[in-house]
C-alpha cells in the first residue's frame, strides 16, 4: 500500500467515524426531549387510571424449588468406539424446603 492509498483510507476512516458521531448525537437529542417531566419511570401506586386504581401486584404461588440429577452413560461397540450417548435426567421437588 503507498502512502496515497494509506491517507485516502485513513480520510476515509475520519470521515465515516466523525458521521457516526453527528448521528448518534442528533438522534440522544431528539430522544431527550420527548420525556415528559413527570415520567420518572417509578410505579405510581393508588392514583386512578381510567376510574381503577392501581394496587400493587402479589406474587400468585410462592417458589418450589427442584432438585435436578444428570447421568450420562457412554455405551461402546465391539472396537471400542462410542456407539451410543444416553443421558438420564431426573427432576424431584425438593420438599426439605
Amino acid at each position: 500500500m503507498n502512502n496515497n492509498t494509506a491517507i485516502v483510507f485513513l480520510a476515509l476512516f475520519g470521515l465515516t467515524a466523525a458521521t457516526a458521531v453527528a448521528v448518534a448525537v442528533v438522534v440522544a437529542s431528539r430522544g431527550m426531549g420527548n420525556q415528559s417531566a413527570q415520567s420518572g419511570c417509578q410505579p405510581v401506586y393508588g392514583l386512578p387510571v381510567y376510574g381503577e386504581a392501581i394496587e400493587p401486584q402479589a406474587p400468585l404461588a410462592a417458589g418450589v424449588l427442584y432438585e435436578n440429577e444428570e447421568r450420562w452413560e457412554l455405551r461402546r461397540g465391539p472396537d471400542r468406539l462410542i456407539e451410543e450417548i444416553v443421558i438420564h435426567r431426573t427432576v424431584t421437588q425438593d420438599a426439605g424446603r
